[in-house]
């Protein structure tokens, strides 16, 4: 949330998510609703662990924070 203002169209190209402290490409962006939902893919080398740390970008502005677990 908070991400835009509501009913922005926003380019993934202008988007980041950073998992781990590792940058991943964005492929789709959607807002069904007040929520905007940012999908990207995770590296098969990439850190696994119960909390990993979770930051979007939008034009290099960070969101706060989130963790969320990776496994594979």
């Amino acid at each position: 949330s908070n991400f835009a203002p509501p009913g922005t169209n926003i380019d993934r190209s202008r988007v980041q998510v950073s998992v781990g402290g590792v940058l991943h490409s964005v492929f789709q962006i959607i807002q069904p609703g007040t929520v905007y939902q940012v999908y990207f893919s995770l590296n098969p080398n990439d850190k696994v662990g119960q909390s990993e740390q979770l930051i979007v970008y939008l034009d290099g502005a960070s969101s706060y924070p989130a963790t969320i677990p990776v496994v594979q």
